[in-house]
């Protein structure tokens, strides 16, 4: 069964030290219902900045719930912002 609502949360906060984002993926089951929920922390570095950016789209073109505590502007991640 796939997914026709994937949600996008995203919330900007304003922090000094910590990681540049927080992210919650959750999977879903063929019949709609929660099977796995991981975090991933990504640190203040291009390197991770990339990965977030291409995690994140990812997880939403695989029907994946994303939730995104950051401090960072959405628009600084190309791919992402298209969802925005």
């Amino acid at each position: 069964m796939k997914r026709t609502n994937i949600r996008l949360a995203i919330y900007l906060t304003r922090y000094d030290n910590g990681p540049m984002a927080c992210v919650r993926f959750t999977e879903f089951n063929d019949e709609g219902k929660i099977e796995k929920v991981s975090e991933l922390k990504y640190a203040n570095k291009i390197e991770e900045a990339i990965w977030f950016d291409l995690d994140t789209t990812n997880a939403l073109e695989k029907g994946m719930d994303v939730c995104i505590y950051t401090n960072k502007s959405i628009n600084n991640f190309p791919l992402l912002s298209e969802y925005t």
